[in-house]
């Protein structure tokens, strides 16, 4: 959860950074042909994943108020996640 990418990164953490980013917030998902999405959601249901990871970092955050997904949720990740292009 940091908040640059580093620009020594490997590929693989460019990698997972914009998947993760894509499947949370919709980070780069302009980026991505509809067909592919609409086959990986075919293939992978969402199962209410946008609503149920925003509820877990809440939780987080709750328990933890010192933590980085409290300063995050503060700092508005929750309406971020909510507003991704995903229905879930």
């Amino acid at each position: 959860m940091a908040l640059d990418l580093p620009d020594d990164a490997s590929q693989e953490t460019r990698l997972l950074w914009d998947s993760t980013g894509v499947d949370v917030t919709g980070y780069r998902f302009a980026d991505l042909p509809d067909a592919l999405v609409r086959d990986v959601i075919e293939a992978y249901p969402r199962l209410d994943f946008k609503r149920a990871f925003a509820a877990q970092f809440e939780d987080q955050a709750a328990r933890k108020p010192a933590c980085r997904a409290a300063e995050m949720v503060l700092a508005g990740m929750i309406d971020t996640i909510h507003s991704a292009p995903f229905e879930s």
